[in-house]
């Protein structure tokens, strides 16, 4: 406003300090009036004291949230039936692991599965030592195969107290369902249990699951031996039940260096 009288009356006029401004022919009387000022009051707010919070309840659920991040971290997120059991061996059996000797069944064991694969069960004779050589070179790679006679021979051994023994007789009568069959299920603690069962046949009506083990143990430590390995037998069970729909199965541990098996 004070803005628009300047541009219309002009600033010398305004300037004035007179009570009377002429503007043009005309005048104007000046009259100023003192502005009042009011101050605004605002209504006070009661303000409810706080407590200050506990300690010992944040300190409690502080502490509690460090160990479930400790735990989280040293649980491994994808787990094998093997790796389970390992865990749970006692320490001074682990460490045998690295002795060569268990070193070479653990590679006889390795190339003892991959023949199991596509065995046929109604033979009658033995692998030969040209079925059997290609295959551990096979598995082992050829920068191992220094050790590949006593591999071998080791196989063949071992393959021929398989023909031998009562369970190869069932197995050449039974319907084969599956042969290191895969599978991978939800486990506890958020983690992944994958694994591979070795064989799945039918026979009289009855559905078995069959694990391979070649354990160096006779016929009559073979029950004890199979013990060790119930939980491997559950989780076997529980992958046929989640992901083949197989809810009534039978299993049992084919011990093959000792020709016997163990039903669980």
């Amino acid at each position: 406003m004070w803005s628009m009288l300047q541009e219309a009356m002009g600033k010398e006029v305004l300037s004035n300090n007179s009570e009377t401004l002429e503007l043009g022919t005309g005048q104007i009387t000046r009259v100023v009036k003192p502005g009042a000022i009011t101050m605004r009051h605002r209504p006070s707010k009661s303000v409810a004291f706080v407590p200050p919070p506990a300690l010992t309840p944040l300190l409690e659920r502080q502490r509690s949230r460090r160990e479930h991040w400790a735990l989280a971290r040293q649980t491994p997120k994808r787990l094998t039936p093997s790796l389970m059991q390992a865990a749970e061996r006692p320490h001074h059996t682990r460490l045998a692991s690295h002795e060569p000797e268990a070193d070479r069944s653990r590679v006889v064991g390795i190339c003892a599965h991959a023949l199991l694969e596509r065995w046929d069960f109604t033979r009658t004779t033995p692998p030969t030592a040209a079925e059997i050589e290609p295959l551990c070179l096979r598995m082992i790679g050829r920068a191992d195969a220094h050790d590949i006679t006593s591999i071998r021979d080791d196989l063949a051994a071992l393959m021929r107290r398989v023909l031998s023994s009562d369970f190869y007789q069932t197995l050449s009568k039974a319907t084969i369902l599956g042969r290191e069959t895969s599978f991978l299920i939800p486990w506890k603690e958020r983690q992944i249990m994958e694994g591979v069962i070795d064989l799945i046949y039918r026979l009289d009506g009855r559905t078995w699951i069959a694990d391979y083990k070649t354990d160096h143990v006779t016929k009559s430590e073979a029950p004890g031996r199979a013990g060790r390995y119930l939980q491997q037998a559950a989780i076997y069970r529980e992958a046929a039940t989640r992901c083949l729909g197989l809810s009534d199965v039978s299993f049992q541990f084919l011990f093959l260096r000792a020709g016997v098996s163990v039903e669980v």
